[in-house]
């Protein structure tokens, strides 16, 4: 997760690659996929946020949709919808495969 928030907002190719890499540690790890998807719904408040962001962002704007909106605002909540994404598929398949025990010595 410190690598994907670390990675800048519009490196779309290391995100992807990222994207790829859980996805084959989904598969590997036979946790079904319908089972991380159902627990993704944690990350709606963060997505209805995202989507927000380009509406009241300030800078220079673009048409999207037939919509006016913000470019940075759009930078910005595309970069934050993808990293938090991210970060709950990872979180949920380390909780789905690990045991709190082995969470908490891997900590140490």
């Amino acid at each position: 997760m410190l690598v994907v928030v670390a990675t800048p907002g519009d490196w779309y190719a290391a995100f992807a690659g990222y994207a790829l890499l859980l996805a084959l540690l989904v598969a590997v790890s036979r946790v079904p996929p319908r089972y991380l998807l159902v627990r993704m719904v944690v990350e709606v408040p963060f997505a209805l946020f995202a989507l927000l962001i380009p509406f009241v962002a300030t800078g220079p704007r673009t048409e999207l949709l037939g919509l006016t909106v913000s470019r940075p605002g759009l930078e910005s909540a595309s970069a934050l919808l993808i990293k938090a994404t991210l970060g709950v598929l990872a979180a949920l398949l380390l909780a789905a495969t690990t045991e709190a025990d082995q969470v908490l010595a891997g900590l140490q």
